[in-house]
């Protein structure tokens, strides 16, 4: 036992008083001699010891109560035994959720903040009570785990002053990934007390990631520890959210992977009520590159979801930004917009390498492809083709061909020389498209030794026997009695979506009269369409940063009618709309995962990264080829606009701009939490204390260090010696009488 005021202890010596006056009193009495005094004796010496012992009892409660008085005064407080010193430093580890769930507004005694807010304030509260020496660090959880500082730091005085850059908004908790960052870091700290603190709304979404199996899992390592930490778990809001109003924008998707300039996207904006109550005429902006060039209302019934179609046209080639954004007040304003990366080209150079070039009008075997690639130049059209195609015999081509082309199409090509094969595995190495249609001049063994060699083979599949029968060609000779078609099925590939809408025509109405079935190699293929016959005709694999599409049929008129059923130029434009930007990095992710974007334009320009709460950095080049420049954001915490800046040197155009949108989890807008009974499992499951505040915490880590205070059954002793006092002296009084 301490004393928290020890000067207070010298009252006590104020026992004295009531044994001097006990004393002064005795010498008072005087004895007188009486003669018969000698008769009363016996009963003197009984009634003697009584009133002795009385007294006695009365000196005794009138010396405790100053004593008593004194103690309480001086505020005693049981300390355990001093089981850890108050000025023994500790490690502490700070789990704070900072996902945008946190964002919520919770007004406090008239002051209204966000729970991530009241989080920072707590953990600041908690750094300014650990004691001197102690060793702290802060783990962000939401998005991709960070830690504050990088390392272990003892001082906390820089540690809370780093608190005031943590801004909210970050995506989902992996709280798998959190605790085992939080286990990494307790295992590194040297003092003998080690806490981890997690301080979070416990969203029910985000702690679907802790389940029970991983928690035991989890308590278990930390047992194993030689210091094992002690758990704390901080809830923050209430737990009934029902009477919260929340909207959102949880989806914005082009209807084309590539646009070119002066084509028209439909954009898809899907609403979504997270409340009970209906909302009506809420209110959609559709802004490009910050500037709002639509807009449209829209009424949600409770938990009801809806969508909404706008459209734009991009008179400017390049990487914009689409942003939907609600105008509208509610708990969450963080997802009340979603943004959209689109890139826009002023055109897509496509190389057609014809292995059975001719003189002949529509008889070489790149004849359709040119005119479905590029049909309004071919038709002496005013408007542009996105597509632009040039075509080389496959014994002219050469690397220097595949310069400034997106994608190579190779059309019947009997071989290539080496030198030819590894241009073009190169090309599709760094990103490029290939499409490699069958014909009649396929060397299969060539194609199996060379591209499709088990080691690492470019094609997705390997040339089956040739089936089926040709057609030669002349009008005046009947069409091959042996036909099959393409499987009118439901196409799941991407590349063919477009022909499962009615109206839009299908390529199984196309006669096929000769092919060759792809068949299965290792890695598996994607498959993009077979035949009725149950036969692979075309499929499609990633090949290094690149994709190669095989098609099992030529593209001339001998082995099929697809070149002149109308949906032939569909189709060839879908797939190269698909494949243009298909071998490139995604420019919508989702948070958590790197932002990556490839440049092969002008060298020499000086690169940043600029993050959607402004802060920039610089970007890395990571050469991946030798043309080709690679910069990589890991770090992609929060949702929103992230845009790789290129300035120009002196010999270099104009500034660049390219922009990746980070995308959250759409569930972490549901703003329900785990009740008590819930937040007490997992409690249990860490062997941890839940808390409802820094202050509640810090109460017990007081009562922990310091002790409790135990000067109240002091004072309650003190009034019980008072009253006992009283009742006593009256009584033996009455007793004397």
């Amino acid at each position: 036992m301490t004393f928290l005021n020890a000067a207070l202890l010298a009252g006590t010596l104020a026992f004295a008083i009531p044994l001097i006056i006990h004393l002064l009193n005795r010498t008072k009495f005087q004895t007188v001699d009486w003669g018969a005094m000698h008769l009363l004796n016996a009963v003197l010496r009984v009634n003697h010891r009584r009133f002795q012992l009385q007294q006695w009892l009365l000196l005794m409660i009138r010396c405790a109560i100053p004593i008593i008085l004194a103690l309480s005064l001086a505020i005693p407080v049981l300390t355990h035994f001093q089981a850890l010193p108050k000025d023994a430093p500790s490690s502490v580890v700070i789990l704070i959720d900072d996902s945008y769930s946190m964002d919520v507004a919770v007004a406090a005694e008239g002051d209204p903040s966000t729970l991530l807010q009241q989080a920072l304030q707590q953990t600041e509260q908690i750094m300014n009570a650990l004691p001197a020496g102690s060793e702290a660090q802060v783990i962000l959880a939401g998005g991709r785990v960070r830690t504050l500082p990088d390392q272990i730091s003892t001082n906390l005085r820089q540690l809370i002053t780093s608190l005031q850059s943590v801004t909210g908004g970050a995506g989902s908790c992996d709280w798998q990934q959190a605790f085992s960052a939080a286990a990494t870091t307790v295992a590194s700290m040297h003092h003998a007390r080690r806490e981890l603190i997690v301080i979070s709304d416990f969203q029910r979404h985000d702690w679907r990631t802790a389940a029970p199996p991983l928690l035991q899992e989890l308590r278990q390592q930390w047992t194993t520890l030689s210091t094992p930490p002690v758990v704390h778990l901080i809830k923050l809001g209430p737990r009934d959210t029902s009477g919260l109003r929340n909207v959102a924008v949880v989806g914005l998707q082009p209807d084309r992977p590539t646009l070119g300039v002066g084509q028209e996207v439909r954009l898809r904006v899907t609403l979504k009520n997270f409340s009970t109550v209906p909302q009506s005429g809420v209110r959609v902006q559709l802004k490009v590159d910050e500037e709002m060039v639509s807009a449209s209302t829209a009424d949600l019934g409770p938990l009801a979801s809806r969508q909404l179609l706008l459209t734009h046209t991009f008179e400017t080639a390049g990487s914009h930004v689409v942003q939907a954004e609600l105008i509208t007040e509610d708990a969450l304003p963080s997802d009340n917009r979603q943004f959209c990366s689109l890139e826009v080209l002023e055109t897509v150079e496509v190389l057609l390498i014809d292995g059975k070039p001719s003189g002949v009008p529509l008889q070489a075997e790149t004849s359709f492809l040119a005119l479905a690639l590029s049909p309004f130049t071919y038709g002496s059209q005013p408007l542009a083709d996105l597509i632009q195609t040039r075509t080389i015999a496959a014994n002219q081509f050469a690397n220097s061909h595949l310069g400034n082309s997106r994608i190579v199409i190779m059309a019947n090509v009997p071989r290539l020389n080496d030198n030819q094969a590894d241009a073009l595995e190169a090309f599709v190495q760094a990103g490029g498209a290939l499409i490699v249609f069958a014909g009649d001049q396929l060397a299969t063994d060539w194609y199996h030794q060379r591209l499709s060699k088990p080691s690492r083979p470019l094609l997705p599949m390997r040339w089956g026997p040739l089936q089926g029968t040709a057609w030669s060609g002349d009008p005046g000779d009947a069409l091959p009695d042996t036909q099959t078609a393409i499987a009118g099925q439901f196409f799941e590939h991407p590349a063919m979506q477009l022909f499962n809408q009615t109206g839009s025509g299908s390529p199984a109405d196309a006669a096929i009269y000769a092919w060759h079935p792809l068949e299965p190699s290792d890695p598996p293929a994607n498959v993009i369409a077979r035949l009725d016959t149950g036969q692979v005709l075309m499929a499609e694999r990633p090949w290094g940063d690149g994709v190669v599409l095989q098609v099992g049929v030529a593209a001339n008129l001998r082995w099929s009618n697809l070149p002149l059923q109308p949906v032939f130029v569909p189709l060839m434009q879908e797939w190269i709309a698909w494949m243009a930007t298909r071998g490139l990095p995604p420019r919508n992710i989702d948070v958590g995962q790197p932002a990556v974007v490839h440049w092969t334009g002008d060298p020499g320009r000086k690169w940043q990264w600029l993050a959607p709460d402004a802060s920039r950095s610089e970007a890395v080049n990571r050469p991946s080829t030798e043309n080709r420049e690679t910069f990589r954001l890991a770090q992609v915490r929060f949702p929103g606009v992230y845009t790789l800046s290129g300035h120009a040197n002196d010999d270099s155009p104009s500034h660049v701009a390219i922009h990746i949108t980070a995308r959250a989890d759409a569930a972490e807008s549901d703003l329900d939490r785990l009740d008590d009974a819930e937040i007490t499992d997992i409690a249990q499951l860490l062997d941890g204390q839940i808390f409802t505040s820094a202050d509640a915490y810090l109460q017990q880590e007081n009562t922990r260090r310091f002790g409790r205070e135990a000067w109240r059954p002091f004072l309650l002793l003190l009034l019980s010696l008072m009253v006992a006092e009283v009742v006593l002296q009256q009584r033996f009084a009455g007793v004397r009488s």
